[in-house]
């Protein structure tokens, strides 16, 4: 279809509309009046003592709290920490001994350690200070278990001469 009809065919309708727009008088109140009475006397008097408008129940609340227009986030929830881990079991402290030497004697092996200022001799089976028990000497190492966890560890002695 051409642009010329189609602008001829919108300024027709158009026309018509203005036509129907302006071609009737504004009603009267009288009119008004006697259309609503005519609808009135098509109503029965029992009709008439009902409510036309039925009550409406009570509305709970449109959101959770009961606020209407609580701000709101597309944005998702964050995310629940994970719980810490557990805490690493306890360990021994590092030994507090140096090595210093050792001698073989007729018993066995027995080792010369240094803590602080102060040397021990060691041998199989000795407790020191009621921390350490000498598990066995063995060289190149001492083994050691640490009495309160029960835990060995170990310190280099050096290989047998």
């Amino acid at each position: 279809m051409s642009p010329r009809i189609r602008w001829t065919m919108l300024l027709s309708a158009l026309a018509a509309v203005v036509w129907l727009l302006t071609d009737r008088p504004p009603p009267k109140e009288t009119d008004v009046v006697e259309a609503a009475d005519r609808q009135d006397t098509s109503l029965t008097r029992a009709s008439r003592a009902e409510p036309l408008i039925i009550a409406l129940a009570p509305r709970g609340p449109a959101v959770e709290g009961g606020a209407l227009f609580a701000p709101t986030t597309w944005a998702a929830p964050p995310a629940k920490a994970a719980p810490p881990p557990p805490p690493p079991p306890p360990t021994a402290p590092a030994l507090p001994f140096k090595y210093v030497g050792k001698q073989r004697s007729g018993e066995g092996w027995q080792v010369f350690v240094a803590r602080g200022d102060q040397v021990i001799v060691l041998g199989a089976g000795d407790t020191v200070e009621g921390t350490y028990l000498v598990d066995a000497v063995k060289p190149p190492t001492m083994t050691l278990i640490y009495i309160p966890l029960n835990e060995k560890q170990s310190l280099s002695i050096g290989e047998a001469e």
